[in-house]
């Protein structure tokens, strides 16, 4: 008879958000309300109390929405720019690491901006495409004298990149303009 009621008295983990970085984290019941420690960002919070479903259900469900989704503002404020290739804090404007000297602009560009990166890259594809499109006698042709000249194969590699850019710096700035406005 102690043994079935011991059963009964399990905790359930319930699942929270960290407020900084998002993380979702199992804690056990005997923490909610009480000060817990994210494992992803080291961050101390308060667990917050859980909402449970209707009491007609045989299992108590608990339910935990995400954090609203944070600005690009409180994510530089939260999370340190780090040089991805000597990993020393890095000014989020700088095109250069001062630690190492190798080129971080690109980095810090879809740092700042992740959409427009985004917008940005498919510029580039649907870019690319296009020069394909366009130029596909003159690519067809430049490989077929590829046979005799390397560097006639070069021409419609080059023109295709030189579209990729401009398509990449077409479509981040469209989506700029969207969002400013």
């Amino acid at each position: 008879m102690g043994r079935k009621s011991l059963n009964r008295i399990r905790t359930m983990d319930s699942n929270v958000y960290c407020p900084k970085c998002g993380q979702l984290l199992s804690v056990s019941e005997e923490f909610i309300g009480k000060e817990v420690m994210c494992s992803s960002c080291q961050q101390s919070f308060v667990a917050p109390t859980i909402t449970t479903t209707s009491a007609s259900e045989d299992t108590t469900s608990t339910s935990c929405s995400p954090p609203p989704p944070r600005s690009p503002a409180s994510i530089q404020a939260s999370a340190p720019n780090l040089c991805p290739f000597c990993r020393q804090p890095l000014d989020l404007y700088a095109t250069a690491c001062p630690h190492c000297a190798r080129n971080v602009g690109m980095h810090n560009l879809q740092k700042r901006d992740p959409e427009a990166y985004t917008a940005g890259g498919v510029g580039a594809i649907i870019a690319v495409i296009l020069a394909c499109f366009i130029h596909r006698e003159l690519i067809g042709a430049s490989f077929q004298a590829a046979a005799c000249c390397f560097y006639t194969a070069l021409i419609p590699i080059m023109i295709c990149i030189g579209y990729g850019i401009v398509g990449f710096w077409l479509g981040f700035a469209i989506c700029k303009a969207f969002k400013s406005k």
